[in-house]
Protein backbone atom coordinates (compact mmCIF):
# COMPACT_ATOMS: atom_id res chain seq x y z
CA UNK A 1 0.00 0.00 0.00
CA UNK A 2 1.18 3.13 -0.94
CA UNK A 3 0.36 7.08 -0.49
CA UNK A 4 0.65 9.59 -3.39
CA UNK A 5 -0.05 13.08 -3.79
CA UNK A 6 -1.27 14.67 -6.23
CA UNK A 7 -0.97 18.40 -6.13
CA UNK A 8 -3.81 20.46 -7.53
CA UNK A 9 -4.27 24.31 -7.20
CA UNK A 10 -5.09 25.52 -3.56
CA UNK A 11 -5.47 21.64 -2.59
CA UNK A 12 -4.05 18.20 -2.75
CA UNK A 13 -5.61 14.44 -3.56
CA UNK A 14 -4.69 11.61 -1.63
CA UNK A 15 -4.38 8.22 -3.81
CA UNK A 16 -3.49 5.42 -2.64
CA UNK A 17 -2.26 2.62 -4.90
CA UNK A 18 -2.42 -1.22 -4.16
CA UNK A 19 0.01 -4.19 -5.76
CA UNK A 20 1.51 -7.26 -5.69
CA UNK A 21 4.30 -9.06 -6.73
CA UNK A 22 1.99 -10.65 -9.17
CA UNK A 23 0.87 -7.96 -11.47
CA UNK A 24 -0.11 -9.29 -14.87
CA UNK A 25 0.90 -7.76 -18.01
CA UNK A 26 -2.52 -8.22 -19.14
CA UNK A 27 -4.29 -6.80 -16.71
CA UNK A 28 -6.32 -3.62 -16.02
CA UNK A 29 -5.47 -0.59 -13.86
CA UNK A 30 -8.91 -0.32 -11.56
CA UNK A 31 -9.84 2.72 -10.16
CA UNK A 32 -12.05 2.64 -6.85
CA UNK A 33 -14.58 5.95 -6.54
CA UNK A 34 -16.06 6.25 -3.04
CA UNK A 35 -19.38 7.80 -1.94
CA UNK A 36 -20.78 10.84 -0.29
CA UNK A 37 -19.74 11.15 3.52
CA UNK A 38 -17.09 8.77 3.05
CA UNK A 39 -13.81 8.15 2.32
CA UNK A 40 -11.36 5.95 0.75
CA UNK A 41 -11.17 3.57 3.78
CA UNK A 42 -14.61 2.04 2.85
CA UNK A 43 -12.21 -0.05 -0.13
CA UNK A 44 -10.10 -0.86 2.90
CA UNK A 45 -8.51 -1.29 5.95
CA UNK A 46 -5.40 -0.63 8.35
CA UNK A 47 -4.95 -4.61 8.36
CA UNK A 48 -5.27 -4.74 4.55
CA UNK A 49 -8.61 -6.46 4.18
CA UNK A 50 -11.48 -5.46 2.11
CA UNK A 51 -12.09 -4.77 -1.65
CA UNK A 52 -9.04 -2.84 -2.70
CA UNK A 53 -6.59 -5.44 -1.09
CA UNK A 54 -8.15 -8.06 -2.70
CA UNK A 55 -8.40 -7.03 -6.12
CA UNK A 56 -4.47 -6.26 -5.81
CA UNK A 57 -4.13 -10.22 -4.31
CA UNK A 58 -5.38 -11.45 -7.88
CA UNK A 59 -3.03 -9.14 -9.96
CA UNK A 60 -4.27 -5.87 -9.84
CA UNK A 61 -2.73 -2.25 -9.73
CA UNK A 62 -5.20 -0.70 -8.02
CA UNK A 63 -6.00 3.20 -6.98
CA UNK A 64 -8.13 4.38 -4.72
CA UNK A 65 -8.99 7.75 -4.47
CA UNK A 66 -10.09 9.99 -1.23
CA UNK A 67 -11.94 12.82 -3.18
CA UNK A 68 -11.39 16.53 -2.11
CA UNK A 69 -11.60 17.24 1.52
CA UNK A 70 -11.73 13.71 2.49
CA UNK A 71 -9.76 10.78 3.90
CA UNK A 72 -5.98 12.35 3.34
CA UNK A 73 -6.78 14.63 1.08
CA UNK A 74 -5.94 18.06 2.00
CA UNK A 75 -7.51 20.77 3.39
CA UNK A 76 -10.39 19.08 5.18
CA UNK A 77 -13.86 20.01 4.26
CA UNK A 78 -14.83 23.26 6.40
CA UNK A 79 -16.90 26.64 5.57
CA UNK A 80 -14.17 27.95 3.13
CA UNK A 81 -14.75 24.81 0.98
CA UNK A 82 -16.49 26.55 -2.43
CA UNK A 83 -16.07 23.25 -4.54
CA UNK A 84 -19.41 21.25 -5.78
CA UNK A 85 -19.11 17.69 -7.50
CA UNK A 86 -18.99 18.97 -10.44
CA UNK A 87 -15.61 20.50 -9.66
CA UNK A 88 -14.77 16.90 -8.85
CA UNK A 89 -15.75 15.43 -12.08
CA UNK A 90 -14.14 17.96 -14.07
CA UNK A 91 -10.76 18.39 -12.30
CA UNK A 92 -10.32 15.59 -9.41
CA UNK A 93 -11.73 12.59 -11.86
CA UNK A 94 -9.29 13.99 -14.86
CA UNK A 95 -6.20 14.64 -12.66
CA UNK A 96 -6.50 11.07 -11.55
CA UNK A 97 -7.05 9.48 -14.75
CA UNK A 98 -4.40 11.05 -15.74
CA UNK A 99 -2.12 9.89 -13.00
CA UNK A 100 -3.05 6.27 -13.20
CA UNK A 101 -2.68 6.20 -16.68
CA UNK A 102 1.08 7.38 -16.49
CA UNK A 103 1.31 5.06 -13.36
CA UNK A 104 0.18 1.96 -15.54
CA UNK A 105 2.05 2.41 -18.53
CA UNK A 106 -1.06 3.36 -20.57
CA UNK A 107 -3.30 0.25 -19.09
CA UNK A 108 -6.83 -0.19 -19.38
CA UNK A 109 -9.16 1.28 -17.00
CA UNK A 110 -12.00 -0.51 -14.81
CA UNK A 111 -13.64 2.02 -13.04
CA UNK A 112 -15.51 0.71 -9.60
CA UNK A 113 -17.88 3.25 -7.19
CA UNK A 114 -20.00 2.84 -4.17
CA UNK A 115 -23.15 4.15 -3.29
CA UNK A 116 -22.78 8.70 -5.28
CA UNK A 117 -19.54 7.73 -6.66
CA UNK A 118 -21.46 5.96 -9.19
CA UNK A 119 -23.31 8.71 -10.08
CA UNK A 120 -20.33 10.77 -10.79
CA UNK A 121 -18.86 8.25 -12.53
CA UNK A 122 -21.51 8.57 -15.09
CA UNK A 123 -20.81 12.01 -15.08
CA UNK A 124 -17.69 11.74 -16.26
CA UNK A 125 -18.30 9.15 -18.59
CA UNK A 126 -20.39 11.68 -19.84
CA UNK A 127 -18.65 14.40 -20.28
CA UNK A 128 -15.01 12.57 -21.05
CA UNK A 129 -15.49 9.44 -22.11
CA UNK A 130 -14.52 10.32 -25.62
CA UNK A 131 -11.05 11.27 -24.35
CA UNK A 132 -10.48 9.32 -21.81
CA UNK A 133 -12.46 6.30 -22.36
CA UNK A 134 -13.14 3.27 -19.01
CA UNK A 135 -13.35 -0.21 -20.49
CA UNK A 136 -15.76 -1.17 -18.00
CA UNK A 137 -17.44 -0.09 -14.60
CA UNK A 138 -18.87 -1.26 -11.35
CA UNK A 139 -21.56 -0.23 -9.27
CA UNK A 140 -21.98 -1.47 -5.66
CA UNK A 141 -25.43 0.05 -4.14
CA UNK A 142 -25.21 2.81 -6.57
CA UNK A 143 -28.31 5.22 -7.29
CA UNK A 144 -29.60 8.13 -8.23
CA UNK A 145 -32.74 8.75 -6.89
CA UNK A 146 -34.83 7.19 -3.88
CA UNK A 147 -37.70 6.09 -4.29
CA UNK A 148 -39.01 4.15 -1.96
CA UNK A 149 -41.49 4.97 0.49
CA UNK A 150 -41.03 4.02 4.27
CA UNK A 151 -40.71 5.01 8.07
CA UNK A 152 -36.72 4.64 7.48
CA UNK A 153 -36.43 6.10 4.39
CA UNK A 154 -38.23 9.53 5.70
CA UNK A 155 -35.94 9.57 8.78
CA UNK A 156 -32.46 9.19 6.63
CA UNK A 157 -33.59 10.98 3.42
CA UNK A 158 -35.98 13.76 4.40
CA UNK A 159 -35.39 14.76 8.27
CA UNK A 160 -31.57 13.88 8.53
CA UNK A 161 -30.17 14.35 5.28
CA UNK A 162 -32.69 17.32 3.73
CA UNK A 163 -34.07 18.73 6.76
CA UNK A 164 -31.11 18.60 9.62
CA UNK A 165 -28.33 18.72 6.60
CA UNK A 166 -29.75 22.04 5.16
CA UNK A 167 -29.96 23.35 8.57
CA UNK A 168 -26.73 22.46 9.72
CA UNK A 169 -25.19 23.55 6.30
CA UNK A 170 -26.72 26.95 6.94
CA UNK A 171 -25.34 26.94 10.53
CA UNK A 172 -21.76 25.99 9.83
CA UNK A 173 -21.14 26.46 6.45
CA UNK A 174 -20.40 22.95 5.34
CA UNK A 175 -22.05 19.72 6.27
CA UNK A 176 -21.28 18.30 9.50
CA UNK A 177 -22.27 14.56 9.07
CA UNK A 178 -18.92 13.73 11.02
CA UNK A 179 -19.44 15.88 13.61
CA UNK A 180 -22.87 14.78 14.11
CA UNK A 181 -21.96 11.02 13.55
CA UNK A 182 -23.95 10.98 10.53
CA UNK A 183 -21.48 9.72 7.75
CA UNK A 184 -17.48 9.04 8.40
CA UNK A 185 -17.00 12.34 6.46
CA UNK A 186 -18.22 16.02 5.61
CA UNK A 187 -19.52 17.59 2.65
CA UNK A 188 -19.24 20.90 1.01
CA UNK A 189 -22.26 23.12 0.70
CA UNK A 190 -22.16 23.03 -2.18
CA UNK A 191 -21.93 19.35 -2.84
CA UNK A 192 -24.73 18.67 -0.53
CA UNK A 193 -27.09 20.74 -2.36
CA UNK A 194 -25.95 19.13 -5.63
CA UNK A 195 -26.75 15.74 -4.27
CA UNK A 196 -29.92 16.56 -2.49
CA UNK A 197 -31.10 18.06 -5.40
CA UNK A 198 -29.86 14.91 -7.87
CA UNK A 199 -31.96 13.11 -5.44
CA UNK A 200 -35.02 15.18 -5.01
CA UNK A 201 -36.06 15.90 -8.55
CA UNK A 202 -36.54 13.61 -11.82
CA UNK A 203 -34.45 16.08 -13.77
CA UNK A 204 -30.81 14.69 -14.30
CA UNK A 205 -29.30 18.08 -15.13
CA UNK A 206 -26.24 19.50 -13.39
CA UNK A 207 -25.34 23.12 -12.08
CA UNK A 208 -23.84 24.28 -15.39
CA UNK A 209 -26.87 22.68 -17.56
CA UNK A 210 -25.51 19.58 -18.62
CA UNK A 211 -29.10 17.47 -19.04
CA UNK A 212 -27.18 14.41 -18.20
CA UNK A 213 -31.06 12.11 -19.45
CA UNK A 214 -30.82 14.79 -23.12
CA UNK A 215 -27.07 13.04 -23.23
CA UNK A 216 -27.76 9.46 -22.56
CA UNK A 217 -30.75 8.94 -24.56
CA UNK A 218 -28.33 10.27 -27.23
CA UNK A 219 -25.41 8.52 -26.37
CA UNK A 220 -26.13 5.50 -24.48
CA UNK A 221 -23.26 4.44 -22.44
CA UNK A 222 -22.03 1.49 -24.42
CA UNK A 223 -19.53 -0.34 -21.80
CA UNK A 224 -20.18 -3.69 -19.79
CA UNK A 225 -21.35 -2.32 -16.16
CA UNK A 226 -21.83 -4.95 -13.66
CA UNK A 227 -23.99 -3.42 -10.77
CA UNK A 228 -25.09 -5.13 -7.17
CA UNK A 229 -27.01 -3.99 -4.17
CA UNK A 230 -27.07 -6.00 -0.73
CA UNK A 231 -30.54 -7.58 -0.30
CA UNK A 232 -30.97 -5.49 3.19
CA UNK A 233 -29.97 -2.31 1.54
CA UNK A 234 -33.19 -1.13 1.74
CA UNK A 235 -32.56 2.51 1.41
CA UNK A 236 -29.43 4.11 0.18
CA UNK A 237 -28.92 1.62 -2.61
CA UNK A 238 -32.36 -0.23 -2.88
CA UNK A 239 -32.33 -2.87 -5.73
CA UNK A 240 -35.98 -0.67 -7.83
CA UNK A 241 -33.28 2.63 -7.14
CA UNK A 242 -30.33 0.90 -8.69
CA UNK A 243 -31.69 -0.50 -11.05
CA UNK A 244 -33.56 3.16 -12.58
CA UNK A 245 -29.85 4.51 -12.87
CA UNK A 246 -28.38 1.90 -15.20
CA UNK A 247 -32.04 2.76 -16.87
CA UNK A 248 -31.32 5.97 -17.01
CA UNK A 249 -28.05 6.20 -18.38
CA UNK A 250 -28.94 3.89 -21.32
CA UNK A 251 -26.82 0.90 -19.99
CA UNK A 252 -27.40 -1.82 -23.04
CA UNK A 253 -24.40 -3.87 -21.43
CA UNK A 254 -25.59 -3.80 -17.82
CA UNK A 255 -25.62 -7.06 -15.07
CA UNK A 256 -27.55 -6.15 -11.96
CA UNK A 257 -27.54 -8.11 -9.11
CA UNK A 258 -29.38 -8.22 -5.69
CA UNK A 259 -26.51 -9.83 -3.17
CA UNK A 260 -28.43 -11.76 -0.31
CA UNK A 261 -29.60 -14.96 0.66
CA UNK A 262 -32.42 -15.25 -1.47
CA UNK A 263 -29.97 -15.00 -4.89
CA UNK A 264 -27.77 -17.59 -2.92
CA UNK A 265 -25.54 -15.79 -0.79
CA UNK A 266 -24.47 -16.36 2.55
CA UNK A 267 -25.18 -13.26 4.23
CA UNK A 268 -28.00 -10.26 3.33
CA UNK A 269 -25.62 -7.93 2.62
CA UNK A 270 -26.08 -4.05 3.24
CA UNK A 271 -25.18 -0.53 1.76
CA UNK A 272 -22.09 -0.84 4.12
CA UNK A 273 -20.94 -4.27 4.45
CA UNK A 274 -21.35 -5.33 0.67
CA UNK A 275 -18.24 -4.00 1.02
CA UNK A 276 -16.54 -4.77 4.04
CA UNK A 277 -18.20 -8.28 5.87
CA UNK A 278 -15.70 -10.76 5.59
CA UNK A 279 -17.26 -13.50 3.53
CA UNK A 280 -17.36 -10.43 0.78
CA UNK A 281 -14.02 -11.91 -0.36
CA UNK A 282 -15.61 -15.45 -0.65
CA UNK A 283 -19.07 -14.52 -2.52
CA UNK A 284 -19.52 -10.98 -4.89
CA UNK A 285 -15.90 -10.10 -4.87
CA UNK A 286 -15.09 -13.56 -7.28
CA UNK A 287 -17.56 -12.13 -9.30
CA UNK A 288 -16.18 -8.83 -9.94
CA UNK A 289 -12.97 -10.31 -10.69
CA UNK A 290 -14.75 -12.80 -13.48
CA UNK A 291 -16.55 -9.59 -14.78
CA UNK A 292 -13.50 -7.40 -14.99
CA UNK A 293 -11.58 -10.64 -16.66
CA UNK A 294 -14.04 -11.66 -18.93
Amino acid sequence: MTNHTLDLEHYTLNITSFDSSNIKAQCHALVLIHGAIENAKIFYSKSQKGLAPFLASKGFHVFVLDMRGKGKSKPKISKHSTFGTLDQVQHDFTALYSFVKTHTNHKPQVWLAHSWGGVLLLHFWARFHKTMPIEKMVFFGSKRRISVKSIKKWLMINFFWRYLGTLLAKIYGYYPSKTYKLGSENESTESFLEMDRMVLKKAWVDVDGFDYHKYFKAHPIDIPIFSMTGQNDDVLGHAHDCKALLKEAGATKSLFKVIGKQTGYKVNYDHINLLTHPKAKEEHFLEVIDFIQS
